[in-house]
């Protein structure tokens, strides 16, 4: 049975996975640090948004136990913290 869960997190991994695309380009046309500082900020939103969504999926499907499914996201919120301080490092030493 499809619910209301599972289109949600479908819609936001394909949503996540076409705005890593489009930026991804964006980025390797910009390069130097500025794409650099990019690609961590992307990083750190659009892979964990893509990555979490996957996870609550499984979830919601039954794959993996909900705790595991929280434990993943504490991660994720930590990888990307992490990326947007690269990021941030990377876009301060810049300007």
């Amino acid at each position: 049975m499809i619910t209301r869960e599972i289109v949600l997190n479908m819609t936001a991994m394909i949503a996540a996975f076409i705005a890593m695309c489009y930026l991804g380009i964006v980025v390797s046309k910009i390069g130097g640090s500025i794409g650099m500082m990019l690609r961590f900020l992307i990083l750190g939103i659009f892979l964990a948004v893509f990555v979490h969504a996957g996870f609550e999926l499984a979830t919601a499907f039954g794959f993996i136990d909900d705790s595991f499914s929280k434990t993943i996201t504490a991660v994720l919120l930590t990888l990307g913290s992490v990326s947007f301080i690269a990021g941030g490092s990377i876009g301060a030493r810049s300007f």
